[in-house]
């Protein structure tokens, strides 16, 4: 999925109305743009159309006060505990099609150390596999012609602060740069001679994935998992 920040001006609002992470009732509540939606096949992204094979979905700040909206109701019960302690979620997904494929959370640290930590806070879980980034936003905004447009962003357009300036921003930080970690569930076993291990993981990953969301939510909400500080 393509992944992009926020560009308008929610943020300078969200300051002023001083939102909590679960947002709050308010009368300007309809100024505010959802900028993703659910699709016919129970995903929520920005792009405009449903067969959009290179769908884009913008970061929305926790501030939003819609922002419960903008979660997949399949990951919820992961992102939601994980923002309540101050973690800094970018993007989500609940995993689609009959198997659940690939339930993920994206997550920014200020830096590599604070990452290293958050995945020895995991050492007693399986079924997670965790993938280091330098970077999130892979698409930019343009305009042409009057037309507000997505296109790539290749590594030689990437510019690191401007990114670094959209997360402080959308999340009320003050970091001088991130990094990045993906958590993905139950990833799906990649070697032929695995079939079997394949089979049985699909056949039942609806089942272990339920009771692993209410054991993972409860263990993040636990006061033994830590509040991210910065």
């Amino acid at each position: 999925m393509n992944n992009i920040f926020n560009p308008i001006e929610i943020v300078q609002k969200v300051k002023e109305f001083k939102f909590d992470y679960y947002y709050k009732k308010n009368k300007e509540v309809e100024k505010f743009p959802i900028l993703n939606y659910k699709h016919k096949d129970g995903r929520i992204y920005a792009s405009h159309l449903d067969d959009d094979e290179n769908y884009t979905a913008v970061t929305v700040s926790p501030f939003h006060p819609k922002f419960e909206t903008q979660i997949e109701d399949g990951i919820k019960e992961i992102v939601f505990p994980l923002i309540n302690k101050n973690y800094i979620v970018i993007s989500s997904c609940e995993g689609h099609d009959q198997y659940l494929d690939n339930p993920a959370v994206r997550l920014a640290f200020a830096n590599e150390n604070d990452r290293d930590y958050f995945i020895s806070l995991f050492k007693n879980y399986k079924n997670i596999t965790f993938i280091k980034k330098n970077n999130s936003a892979n698409t930019e905004l343009y305009n042409e012609n009057g037309i507000t447009k997505v296109r790539v962003l290749t590594e030689d357009k990437f510019v690191k602060n401007q990114e670094t300036f959209s997360i402080n921003n959308l999340f009320l930080r003050s970091h001088n740069s991130y990094c990045f970690l993906d958590l993905q569930f139950f990833m799906y076993p990649k070697k032929w001679w695995q079939f079997f291990k394949i089979y049985y993981t699909l056949k039942n990953k609806k089942k272990y994935w339920i009771n692993f969301k209410k054991e993972l939510s409860e263990y993040i909400t636990s006061n033994s998992f830590p509040y991210y500080e910065k």
